[in-house]
């Protein structure tokens, strides 16, 4: 028996083949490699862009929001949207409490 596979392996055309196999596999697995290398890559750079546009954007949302709660910004907002102005002397009223008695 092993006689007969030593010649098998042994005999030339079946050599090329699996050292033809061999070579052939290892080279598809190094395209694949760099292929998936590649096209990461490019998914990381996207990313990175997106990345990069989301914080623009995030840092003009904040200096808008900054902007908005500013005490001018907010008494423009309510005289104009809702009518109101600065109350008149005659418009306020002082509220005192009475001490509360401990118990």
């Amino acid at each position: 028996m092993w006689h007969s596979l030593r010649a098998f392996f042994t005999s030339t055309p079946v050599l090329l083949v699996l050292c033809a196999a061999t070579v052939l596999s290892a080279l598809v697995g190094r395209v694949m490699a760099r292929t998936t290398v590649v096209r990461l890559g490019y998914t990381l750079s996207t990313l990175q862009q997106q990345n990069q546009s989301l914080a623009q954007e995030l840092n003009a949302l904040r200096t808008e929001l900054a902007a908005r709660r500013a005490p001018d910004a907010l008494a423009k907002e309510a005289r104009g949207r809702f009518l109101l102005d600065a109350p008149k002397a005659e418009q306020i009223v002082t509220v005192t409490t009475a001490p509360r008695a401990p118990r």
